[in-house]
């Protein structure tokens, strides 16, 4: 008699403690599955913040090339206005190097929007 009643005790929490590894697992599966997403979202993002850094870099010397044109064309625009010398062509090509730095610039900054989607 003591005999079955210790073997139904046993057999039940041989039971229990099936359910309960069972629940555990089912737990670190979850924990897991949740992790790995984290990880996933945390280097997608570091991965951005890397791609925007090197694109910000990439637009600071476009920056200083267009003032120090911006910077040449005024100097050159106030020579000939004070000589009484306008002459388009001279300032054409300044303009045009000045237009093809703002365009860098503003893909540069499109790109950076781009990433931070």
């Amino acid at each position: 008699m003591i005999k079955k009643e210790v073997e139904k005790i046993l057999e039940r929490t041989r039971k229990s403690l099936i359910r309960d590894l069972e629940e555990a697992k089912k737990r670190l599966a979850e924990f897991r599955k949740r992790t790995t997403t984290l990880a996933k979202k945390a280097r997608e993002e570091v991965g951005k913040t890397a791609r925007i850094s090197r694109l910000r870099l990439e637009t600071i010397p476009l920056v200083q090339g267009m003032d120090r044109k911006l910077k040449e064309l005024g100097k050159k625009t106030h020579h000939l206005v004070k000589s009484g010398k306008i002459s388009e062509k001279g300032l054409k090509s300044l303009s045009e190097e000045i237009k093809n730095l703002e365009t860098k610039i503003r893909r540069k900054e499109k790109e950076i929007k781009k990433v931070r989607r």
